[in-house]
């Protein structure tokens, strides 16, 4: 496998070039999250969450919300702290939501399926749709309001968000490149550089500012899922039953793992690059140790085929969903199962969200504290910056 290369300053200088596009789009509002401390417990009803199988996962930036789409065009905000549905999307034009993220401030979710959508959750308010089609995968910057989108026909695009009403936003950038449909999508951790996997065997590694080149890694086959390790200098790369790791400076192969389950539907890794989870198709989910390749737990509940998976930000737990409908949060290193994520409904509930519609700026308060926080006696924290 060879690649092109360059040296570690080169990366560095990028910094010069994309901190003037920073400046320039990122929001002035404060990072907010929903506060659902005061929602009552009191349960009337438990429905099936999905009535179809689920499509795409993924947690808000605090890790207090999940967000779920399912192939029947269906979006759904979860509360992770007792499972409850606070909101419902429907109807989403074209079918399956094949990919979904949260903004950074978490204020907002864009989902992708025949085209891209961008919806305030305070509000329950689409801000816009984008003029993009045949979506097949999309990942949001970790600082600021920008997503990148990838299609069938092999193409990216660089967006920026806008977050207040008429204001849905613009492609600053379109990167041709690809020759097959975009598989998998990622940014650096500082969204300096963007990360791509195709059905074209490649895996290309761009400037986000330039839009240029920085590395092509060719003869990858069957690319499912690409990351960056957490210090942004080692990209992994899941693909077939392998797993590669490949360092962003020399271009050179740090460590594959292969022979992985042949039953293995879908990848997710960890946000700090050390673990990965597979779904099978009968409905186990597998952590396994980057370090090593070594197969650290099992977990069993899914009736079905798991169809998507994604990691919380502190990588403690995960969501695990199937074509059974249903949607697991794991704790990790235990090997427990939480909770389903089922729809609840109550009185006191009901009364509460239609509170919040007439006032949306009582559903949120600001995100002051880290979800990877530790909290100590006197009132002291740890935070994990």
């Amino acid at each position: 496998m060879t690649a092109r290369t360059f040296p570690r300053r080169t990366v560095i200088s990028l910094v010069v070039a994309v901190s003037a596009l920073a400046c320039l789009i990122t929001p002035s509002n404060p990072a907010v999250a929903q506060d659902h401390s005061n929602i009552p417990s009191a349960e009337v009803a438990v429905q099936p969450g999905h009535s179809r199988h689920i499509a795409s996962l993924a947690f808000s930036p605090d890790g207090r919300m999940a967000v779920s789409g399912d192939d029947g065009g269906s979006v759904k905000i979860w509360s992770v702290a007792n499972g409850r549905l606070l909101r419902n999307f429907t109807g989403h034009a074209g079918g399956a939501v094949r990919s979904l993220a949260f903004t950074p401030d978490g204020s907002s979710v864009l989902f992708a399926g025949a085209d891209l959508k961008l919806w305030r959750l305070t509000s329950e308010r689409e801000l816009g749709s984008f003029p993009a089609s045949s979506i097949t995968s999309i990942a949001m910057s970790p600082r600021i309001a920008i997503a990148i989108s990838g299609d069938s026909r092999g193409v990216i695009t660089l967006w920026r968000l806008g977050l207040l009403p008429g204001s849905i936003g613009d492609a600053l950038r379109v990167l041709p490149g690809h020759s097959g449909p975009v598989t998998a999508l990622a940014f650096s951790p500082f969204g300096l550089s963007v990360l791509s996997g195709s059905s074209d065997d490649t895996v290309r590694l761009r400037n986000t500012g330039s839009g240029s080149d920085l590395a092509i890694f060719p003869h990858i086959h069957d690319v499912r899922a690409v990351a960056f390790s957490s210090d942004g200098w080692t990209i992994l790369v899941a693909h077939g039953h392998s797993v590669t790791l490949l360092d962003i400076g020399s271009g050179r192969l740090l460590r594959t793992f292969s022979g992985l389950p042949t039953d293995i539907n879908c990848f997710a890794f960890s946000p700090d690059g050390k673990r990965l989870l597979t779904g099978s198709s009968y409905g186990t989910v597998r952590l396994w140790d980057l370090k090593d390749g070594r197969e650290l737990r099992t977990f069993a509940g899914h009736s079905g085929l798991v169809t998507a998976l994604v990691f919380s930000p502190c990588s403690d737990t995960a969501l695990s969903g199937g074509a059974d409908g249903t949607i697991r949060l794991w704790e990790l290193d235990s090997g427990r199962e939480i909770r389903t994520l089922t729809e609840r409904a109550s009185r006191q509930a009901k009364k509460l969200r239609r509170k919040h519609r007439r006032n949306p700026r009582s559903a949120i308060r600001p995100a002051v504290r880290s979800p990877c926080s530790r909290a100590l006696p006197g009132g002291m924290s740890v935070w994990m910056l």
